[in-house]
């Protein structure tokens, strides 16, 4: 999921069909065409779908992060993300240059974990220094020039261990 600190503030453009899940607690304000402003803050969600596109401020609280669905299982990525348990089997697909960072235990709770990411421009896929990716806690790039999308799927061998294909 997009991660926000504390007081930290984001937009992003909702897609109509799509939506919004929150984590932790932060602040929403739901801007729609032809109606008045919407916020709501305290605890994660789901808010959506949504029948037109709709614009949301965000605003980071304790734990705060947030995700577009489109679709059932399409991730939009516009910042720094998290893999989360619900990515398991989803498409995230990157709408800018960022990373995307595997956590200790994400295998643990989803043993079989797989998603497909489609890039753009440079995608980095992180390790929290725990999390093994291709057997190590390095940083892997893969860029949309040379990837149209890579997989990320747990290893059944080895405990918080990932492999990231493409080059």
């Amino acid at each position: 999921m997009n991660t926000l600190g504390n007081g930290v503030s984001a937009s992003a453009t909702i897609p109509a069909g799509s939506v919004l899940k929150t984590r932790g607690t932060g602040l929403v304000t739901l801007d729609r065409p032809g109606a008045a402003p919407f916020g709501m803050s305290g605890v994660g969600g789901a808010i959506g779908p949504f029948d037109s596109p709709v614009t949301a401020r965000l605003t980071g609280g304790s734990g705060f992060s947030w995700a577009v669905f489109n679709g059932q299982k399409a991730v939009l990525a516009v910042g720094a993300y998290q893999l989360d348990p619900e990515d398991d089997q989803a498409v995230i697909e990157c709408t800018t240059t960022l990373t995307i960072t595997a956590k200790q235990g994400l295998t643990s709770i989803v043993p079989d974990f797989a998603c497909v990411v489609i890039p753009n421009g440079t995608t980095s896929v992180a390790s929290d220094g725990v999390a093994l990716l291709n057997g190590a806690t390095t940083t892997l790039t893969r860029t949309a020039a040379s990837n149209a999308m890579f997989a990320i799927q747990a290893r059944a061998s080895a405990a918080d261990s990932l492999v990231v294909n493409g080059s």
